[in-house]
Parts: structure tokens; C-alpha cells; sequence
């Protein structure tokens, strides 16, 4: 799955949750479920993070050679 389809179950989760005709025991297991994609929801965009990071350190670095720094 990737970062949007599993924000796509989360919201799912979310709605299972919400529904008052849920059984404690369900609740419970969506949370789980919800918890889970949080996690990887959280890697995905840490990651992204790191690159973006990485990215814009080496394009400065590039820029400053350019123009002589």
C-alpha cells in the first residue's frame, strides 16, 4: 500500500470507530488497525522528510560551488 491508500484505510478505521453500533471487542481491533497505519503513515513521511532534507542540503551545496562559494 502506499502513503495515500493507507491514509485512505485510516479514514476507514476512523468511520468503522465512530459507528455506535460497534462492538467494544471491534472497536478495539480498528484501533489497532488505525495505530498500525499511523505508524507506517509516520516511516513514510519521516523518510520523505529525510529526503527532502538530503535534497535540498546537496542542491545548496551545488548552488554554492556555482557561484563560487
Amino acid at each position: 500500500m502506499n502513503f495515500t491508500q493507507k491514509m485512505q484505510e485510516l479514514d476507514k478505521v476512523l468511520q468503522k470507530i465512530d459507528d455506535n453500533n460497534i462492538t467494544l471487542e471491534d472497536a478495539m481491533q480498528e484501533f489497532e488497525s488505525g495505530i498500525k497505519l499511523i505508524k507506517e503513515c509516520k516511516t513514510y513521511l519521516d523518510n520523505a522528510s529525510q529526503k527532502v532534507k538530503i535534497l535540498t542540503d546537496e542542491s545548496e551545496i551545488d548552488f554554492k560551488e556555482r557561484i563560487g562559494e
